[in-house]
């Protein structure tokens, strides 16, 4: 597979990203169109969480232990298919002993998460589990798909997986929900999962870097295990939080849960996309550099890395923060939804926005320590954490409901960040002052440009109507354009500046794009006027 630079991959991600955040809010707002905020919806958003937290025990874990020892192969002149073959089936054979395990203790599994359900909902969460079990299966092989695709530095596949997971959602949503009503929902996310799986496995199997001889095991596999056990145990630490948080909000009013899934789901949705798009990119390179001991490079990169995360962090702020009622409008306020979910949806939505900076800098801090095999720091960073969290959430519900979560999960990921990042300085002896001077070089003065672009509309526009679809779109999208002209201008009187190179670069490649295709109809015009 051919390697492709940092900046052409990130871009390329970003581009598929979006096209699947698209396709995300349509899935999440028909789903809100159709059911609203009830008491089936919430209990959909709990038995979803289960396939995910499995699936990603086993394919959050190997992804992230095999790539080291599929680049060492790589660079070895090494036999990598066999590895890979061994780690294909081990993981099918795991998740399959994983679902049948779920399957028939599914009621014990939703009374444990959700002690509050009544009967009615107990009964429609065991059905839709039972169905959502299959996509533990593919979810999983897909997870470590993923991995193998990036250590040969291929980065469009695994981002077509957001994109096809979306589409066959809300295709089969759309198709089925009349006959199957809430359960469509179950089948879509199968449908979803199927799909992750096979737009990776096929261009894999295709090249043969994967194939179906049977194995489990490889002489590599012993340094996989080891390097699996610090990352499981980091990951089943990190999903203790969507359990604590899960459990916490099923005692919340009827309907709460799913406003604050919507909430989490809209806030947190540009956050995941944009920092799993540059930390993908950059891990590979990680490994590398740091197999090369390589610090400057290695510096160069997580300068770069989370200067970008800064300037989206204060991006995602201005929008989350100051148009969250526009937001949760545009895309949810329809059907089932009402004007008092849009309220209850939104006051959460700010708070993610608040702490966007400290949960994109998360998977670039993550990724630098697995790339040197210290998953087991992020393990009792992680743990630290979470033990904030569960401490201090059911208290924050208490006294300011569903914004409890928000904000004791917001500030649970700052004392993460504060933890990882002094000790990734401390590894390269980097000072603390010249670090964030780097980092903030690159991203801040352009972020404060945006910010100030889309203050200044939210300021002079006051906001309408929310029933008015069309006016608070133009305004949010009024907003979106004053940020964007502002760090133009910025980028103009600073063109030196890391972020301000990239905007006018963009600029200048789509006004020669723009240029090509106007003299290429011209042409084509001309030609069929003689």
């Amino acid at each position: 597979m051919a390697k492709t630079s940092t900046k052409r991959s990130t871009i390329l991600i970003a581009i598929l990203t979006l096209f699947s955040a698209v396709l995300g809010f349509g899935r999440e707002s028909y789903t809100a169109y159709l059911f609203g905020a009830s008491s089936l919806t919430d209990v959909y958003f709990v038995a979803g969480m289960v396939p995910d937290v499995i699936a990603g025990w086993i394919g959050y874990t190997l992804t992230r232990a095999i790539v080291p020892s599929i680049k060492k192969e790589i660079n070895n002149k090494g036999s990598s298919a066999k590895l890979i073959s061994a780690t294909f089936y081990i993981t099918l054979i795991t998740s399959i002993v994983l679902s049948i395990i779920t399957f028939f203790s599914k009621k014990e599994i939703l009374s444990t998460l959700a002690s509050n359900f009544n009967e009615v909902q107990y009964s429609v969460g065991s059905n839709m589990l039972g169905i959502m079990v299959i996509a533990i299966v593919f979810s999983s092989l897909s997870g470590v798909l993923w991995g193998i695709h990036n250590a040969y530095e291929e980065f469009s596949y695994p981002a077509l997986t957001g994109v096809l997971y979306n589409l066959l959602f809300l295709i089969t949503l759309v198709l089925l929900q009349r006959w199957f009503g809430i359960y469509s929902l179950a089948i879509g996310l199968v449908a979803g999962g199927i799909g992750k799986f096979i737009i990776q496995f096929v261009p894999l199997f295709k090249k043969k870097i994967l194939n179906l001889r049977f194995r489990v095991w490889h002489t590599e596999m012993p340094l996989v295990f080891q390097s699996m056990i610090p990352i499981f145990l980091s990951q089943l630490v990190g999903q203790i939080n969507q359990v604590v948080d899960r459990i916490v909000a099923s005692g919340l009013p009827q309907g709460q849960l799913s406003d604050l899934n919507f909430a989490s789901k809209l806030g947190m949705l540009p956050i995941s996309l944009i920092g799993s798009s540059i930390a993908t990119t950059i891990y590979s390179r990680f490994v590398t550099h740091t197999l090369e001991k390589d610090e400057v490079e290695l510096k160069r990169l997580i300068s770069l890395g989370l200067g970008w995360m800064c300037f989206f962090g204060i991006v995602i702020f201005s929008g989350l923060f100051f148009y969250k009622n526009t937001l949760i409008s545009i895309f949810y306020y329809h059907g089932k939804f009402a004007i008092n979910d849009v309220f209850l949806s939104a006051k959460p939505m700010a708070v993610y926005g608040i702490f966007s900076t400290a949960y994109l800098f998360v998977p670039i801090l993550i990724h630098f320590f697995y790339a040197r095999n210290e998953g087991k720091f992020v393990l009792i960073s992680s743990a630290i954490a979470v033990g904030f969290y569960v401490f201090t959430s059911s208290t924050f519900v208490e006294y300011l409901g569903i914004i409890g979560l928000a904000l004791a999960n917001g500030l649970s990921q700052l004392i993460y960040v504060t933890i990882m990042y002094s000790t990734m300085i401390k590894r390269l002896n980097w000072s603390f002052r010249s670090s964030i001077k780097s980092i903030l070089n690159i991203g801040f003065p352009s972020g404060i440009a945006f910010l100030i672009g889309v203050v200044i509309v939210c300021m002079t526009w006051k906001e309408p109507e929310l029933g008015n679809k069309l006016t608070i779109t133009i305004r949010g999208a009024l907003g979106l354009f004053a940020g964007c002209l502002s760090v133009l201008i910025y980028s103009k009187l600073n063109p030196n500046n890391p972020t301000c190179t990239f905007v006018l670069n963009f600029i200048s490649k789509i006004q020669t794009l723009t240029r090509r295709v106007l003299s290429k109809l011209k042409s084509k015009l001309l030609g069929y006027g003689s």
